[in-house]
């Protein structure tokens, strides 16, 4: 099992979306997006959009030696609470139940090889990738994971377990 970051950053920041993805395309992560300024009355701490979700990845189909393609299917995430709300309050802190930023199903995925040309990436990519692929490089170091469907990316993270990132 792999951990993959999606974020502007290779540091947690205000928000990401994680995901731990398994050998047979089953994934499951988390989704965060903190904002201290967003508060009111039992919540002075401020708002944090979250989610928890799981899905999976179709079989992948080859397009060259370096990308795969495939979709998202049973894409499915936390809601509603017990009570049939979609928020919650807990320690001065207002939780929204919200979408997986990055995901969605039925989404088109392509997915990067080690060695795929940097020039043939597309732009959207490459704007989530600043901290992933140094500004010279001429291919891919690594793997990465593109929604084209919503213009976001993935990127490996070694150092971090999804229990680490998602405290459970």
């Amino acid at each position: 099992m792999r951990i993959w970051r999606g974020s502007p950053s290779d540091f947690p920041a205000a928000w990401e979306t994680v995901l731990e993805v398994k050998p047979d395309g089953s994934f499951r992560g988390g989704f965060y997006d903190i904002n201290a300024g967003e508060s009111g009355t039992g919540y002075e701490n401020g708002t944090i959009y979250e989610c928890v979700f799981t899905g999976k990845f179709a079989k992948a189909q080859s397009v060259d030696d370096y990308t795969f393609t495939t979709t998202i299917t049973d894409l499915s995430w936390n809601g509603k609470t017990e009570d049939g709300k979609n928020f919650y309050i807990l320690d001065k802190t207002k939780h929204i139940l919200t979408t997986p930023y990055g995901l969605s199903d039925g989404a088109e995925i392509e997915i990067y090889r080690v060695g795929k040309p940097v020039s043939e990436l597309d732009e959207d990519f490459m704007s989530w990738s600043y901290w992933a692929i140094p500004e010279d490089a001429e291919m891919l170091s690594g793997f990465a994971i593109y929604n084209v469907t919503d213009g976001t990316a993935f990127f490996p993270d070694e150092y971090a377990s999804i229990e680490e990132v998602l405290g459970y």
